[in-house]
């Protein structure tokens, strides 16, 4: 992996690990999803077992820069790594290669709370190579929820929270504040009318006498009577 590609996960992580932390999450790096341990074991030597036969240089590997945190106490499972560009789908096979030995090592509690990260060469923002390659990936179902990052030329801390946006660690706060309002449309008449030349009381008082079945002249007087009140 380039420098440069290295770098971009490495703000990703940063920018991650804020945004989780101001959700009341503590990130923390996870061995056991970066799998350091040593190989061999468990599924793992299954498949090595059945890609030995393969010439090395088409034998699965895990990426070659990866990292891996855990979100507590959410336990939630970020896999972080980058898409190369000069053979983009080979990256891409070596991240759902770990990502599947990771996950066949999760309880099956745990495994719909992991989720992959991959972050693709730099500039790639409007590619539409890498605008098809972000829609195929994201839309892959095999093993966990993935998300694509398409840097621009000069990617900052603003674009990667855009991008964050459209993953589980989006703000909803930041949007237009969501009040409960009343489904009783002549409630909603009330509110709406009491900001203008009525109050709300007043408005609840007039639809109130409206909907009874007295005469004409005894509803005209109700209104002016509630009126007057008012002025009181």
């Amino acid at each position: 992996m380039d420098e440069a590609l290295r770098n971009l996960v490495e703000a990703l992580e940063g920018e991650l690990r804020g945004r989780a932390s101001s959700f009341g999450w503590i990130p923390t790096e996870s061995p056991q999803l970066l799998r350091e341990a040593p190989a061999g074991t468990g599924v793992e030597r299954l498949l090595e077992g059945l890609s030995s036969d393969l010439p090395d240089p088409t034998r699965e590997r895990l990426p070659e820069f990866r990292r891996a945190l855990e979100l507590q106490p959410a336990s939630l499972g970020v896999l972080l790594c980058g898409l190369d560009a000069k053979s983009p789908d080979e990256s891409y096979r070596s991240a759902l290669w770990w990502t599947g030995l990771v996950r066949s090592e999760l309880v099956p509690s745990r495994r719909s709370d992991l989720h992959l990260f991959l972050v693709a060469p730099i500039g790639t923002i409007n590619d539409p190579r890498w605008q098809g390659r972000r829609s195929r990936i994201e839309s892959d179902e095999r093993f966990c929820r993935k998300f694509v990052w398409l840097p621009s030329s000069a990617p900052d801390p603003a674009e990667i929270g855009n991008f964050l946006d459209r993953t589980f660690l989006a703000r909803p706060w930041t949007g237009e504040t969501a009040e409960p309002r009343s489904l009783d449309p002549l409630e909603r008449l009330a509110e709406e009318a009491g900001t203008k030349s009525l109050t709300n009381d007043e408005t609840r008082k007039w639809i109130a006498r409206l909907g009874s079945l007295d005469g004409i002249q005894q509803i005209a007087e109700d209104l002016a009577t509630i009126l007057i009140e008012s002025k009181q």
